[in-house]
């Protein structure tokens, strides 16, 4: 891997080493899947029921957001939507604002780093 795709991506949080071997290490089918990250809706999503304050809808999303997170190596932005699914099952939202407002830092991070590749 072009060690200046693998800087940027590792400095955004991707764990590039770990998401390669899950792409049997074919690199290009990594960074596709990557920038398909970029286009998915499920953040704007997440981002319209957080202001809302439709906590009760925030699970699947936050769910399918953690797994996509997971399986490209997205470290930090796992950590944080897997404690708001944590928290929405136990129907605890109160820190579901601030949780949303470090996925949505870190996922700025993670897609400013994809565009460059």
């Amino acid at each position: 891997m072009d060690k200046f795709v693998q800087t940027e991506l590792e400095g955004a949080g991707v764990n590039v080493e770990e998401t390669l071997r899950r792409f049997m290490n074919n690199e290009m089918l990594m960074i596709k899947f990557l920038r398909k990250f970029v286009d998915d809706e499920n953040m704007n999503k997440l981002r319209t029921l957080i202001a809302d304050k439709h906590y009760n809808e925030v699970l699947p999303v936050a769910h399918t957001l953690k797994g996509v997170s997971g399986n490209l190596g997205l470290i930090k932005l796992y950590e944080i939507f897997s404690r708001m699914c944590q928290d929405c099952r136990n129907d605890q939202y109160e820190d579901l604002d601030g949780l949303f407002a470090q996925a949505e830092a870190n996922y700025s991070k993670v897609v400013e780093a994809i565009k460059k590749i």
